[in-house]
C-alpha cells in the first residue's frame, strides 16, 4: 500500500490509521454519547475522509494504542477508567472532533497527543532514502 500524499516507506511502516467515533444516539433526548473509537482501516483507505470531503484524523497505531483504552468491555459492560486513561481518551476524542468540526486544514494538536507522537516518532529508527521519496501529483 502506498501512502496517500507521498511515496515513503516509513510512513508506511509506521502502520497510520484514521480515526472515527462510535456514537449512541439516545431514545428521549438529542443527547448523543460517544461509545468508543474505531482504527481498524488504514490512512488513505476508503472511508477516510467525511461526507463533506474533510479528511478525518491519523496517527500511528502504536500512539493509538498507547493512548487510547476502550470505554466498553468485549461484553458491553462499561469499563472504570485511571485519570490517566480518561485524560488520554478526552484528548482523543477532542482531538478527532476538532479535525472534523474546524474551518482549517490543519488543527493544533492536543499536547498528551504531541507528546505521544514526537516519543514515537524519536523511537523510531527507520530512515526513508530521500532520492527515492517524490509527491504524487493530483
Amino acid at each position: 500500500m502506498r501512502a496517500p500524499a507521498y511515496r515513503s516507506k516509513r510512513w508506511i511502516n509506521q502502520d497510520w490509521r484514521y480515526l472515527k467515533l462510535q456514537s449512541q444516539k439516545s431514545l428521549f433526548d438529542n443527547d448523543v454519547e460517544i461509545t468508543g473509537i474505531t482504527f481498524d482501516k488504514r490512512c488513505g483507505s476508503i472511508g477516510g475522509r467525511t461526507e463533506k470531503g474533510r479528511p478525518r484524523l491519523c496517527l500511528p497505531f502504536e500512539v493509538i494504542k498507547k493512548l487510547y483504552t476502550p470505554i466498553q468491555t468485549k461484553k458491553g459492560t462499561k469499563r472504570k477508567l485511571t485519570p490517566s486513561q480518561k485524560a488520554n481518551n478526552k484528548a482523543l476524542i477532542e482531538q478527532i472532533q476538532n479535525k472534523l468540526f474546524s474551518n482549517k486544514t490543519k488543527v493544533a494538536w492536543n499536547p498528551i497527543i504531541k507528546k505521544a507522537v514526537n516519543d514515537f516518532q524519536k523511537k523510531d529508527r527507520f530512515v526513508d532514502n530521500p532520492k527515492k521519496r517524490t509527491r504524487l501529483k493530483k
